[in-house]
């Protein structure tokens, strides 16, 4: 139910989109600004849109602050307009009297100039904020804009070593370091560690490990297993004592068909989940690893290390029913048809107690 009501809800978001597009472009425009070939600005109904190769692109854009020369000397280490924002968030009070009512049309000439200071800077990612500039240097990259197809990756690159965390969480949870090869993703992510691991940083290290974690699971699910082991391997130096994340870098090893990685990690997985306090041990589910564990040995035909991994699954969470699957498996390899039997009438069994307790919470 939840699932279909998401799915409703973007729906119903896409299709406003799609008609804010159409009437955007039937609407005469108040004023209109061309800064390139690519890319044109217009006033339409008191509101601004950039057009991107014809089309309109729709991102969220405001003008930040306006600043008084009086103050400029006290901001002269900001290095980019994120800074500037991220200063204006926690400080106020300190911009309070800062920002005056602007009408649209000042406004659109705020974007117009802006925007032109970008391009002529060779789309530099700290002129505007990075919510705008990386999506817009993006779909200029997709439409052929033969100068930002030159720098995007060098923007990217510049913006995640930048050492201002907003922005770097920002690229790593986007489709941004897609763009990168093995070999290039693989030195990035070195040059991230070694900035992101000064003391400085200290209060990121769970967030950055995140970053990393999160990236890697969605190379994870592109199957593109050695670059989410990177990115698994960096996200464990930020946070080693996360089991979940040990968990998931020997599946990936073992997805990758590297199984003695993979069940060397696991042996790790083990360690730092009996570490944990009772507490924690509750919200981890360490049976799971366990038969992800007598999966492996199955593979490499260690038919006992399966069935004994397979019995401390069951030790963990006797109403799993998973391990009696992968015990029949490792039974029926051995030749021994009366055990595997036996293990798979319990795994129809549990099984059927288990979906029927899932429909009355339900």
């Amino acid at each position: 139910m939840k699932k279909k009501k998401k799915k409703d809800n973007y729906l119903d978001w896409k299709y406003q989109q799609e008609e804010r597009i159409r009437r955007y472009k039937k609407l005469v425009p108040l004023k209109t600004f061309k800064i390139n070939e690519n890319i044109l600005l217009k006033l339409i109904e008191e509101e601004t849109i950039i057009f991107v190769n014809g089309e309109p692109f729709l991102q969220c854009k405001s003008l930040i602050v306006n600043i008084p020369t009086s103050v400029i000397k006290d901001l002269s280490t900001i290095n980019s307009i994120d800074e500037l924002q991220h200063i204006k968030d926690n400080h106020l009070s300190y911009f309070n009297e800062l920002v005056p009512l602007v009408t649209p049309e000042q406004e659109f000439w705020g974007h117009c100039s802006n925007i032109q200071v970008w391009v002529e800077h060779d789309y530099d990612n700290r002129m505007i904020h990075s919510n705008l500039a990386f999506p817009l240097l993006k779909q200029l990259t997709k439409v052929g804009d033969p100068k930002a197809r030159k720098v995007f990756k060098d923007e990217i690159i510049e913006g995640l070593l930048e050492g201002f965390f907003p922005k770097f969480a920002y690229l790593m949870s986007y489709e941004y370091v897609y763009c990168f090869i093995f070999e290039e993703l693989h030195c990035l992510m070195k040059d991230l560690q070694l900035i992101y691991k000064h003391d400085k940083y200290l209060k990121y290290q769970l967030n950055i490990s995140e970053s990393f974690e999160m990236l890697g699971d969605q190379y994870f699910s592109l199957q593109e297993f050695n670059k989410a082991i990177i990115l698994y391997q960096y996200a464990l130096e930020f946070n080693p004592n996360n089991y979940f994340l040990w968990n998931s870098l020997g599946g990936t090893y073992i997805k990758n068909r590297e199984f003695k990685k993979g069940l060397k990690i696991y042996e790790e997985a083990v360690q730092t989940y009996e570490l944990l306090p009772s507490i924690e041990k509750s919200l981890w589910n360490c049976s799971d690893l366990m038969v992800d564990w007598a999966d492996v040995y199955i593979n490499i035909k260690n038919y006992d290390e399966a069935i004994e991994k397979c019995n401390s699954a069951i030790k963990i969470n006797p109403d799993s029913y998973y391990p009696w699957y992968y015990m029949s498996l490792a039974y029926s390899a051995k030749g021994d048809v009366y055990s595997s039997k036996e293990c798979l009438k319990k795994y129809k069994r549990l099984g059927r107690k288990s979906r029927k307790k899932e429909r009355e919470n339900w």
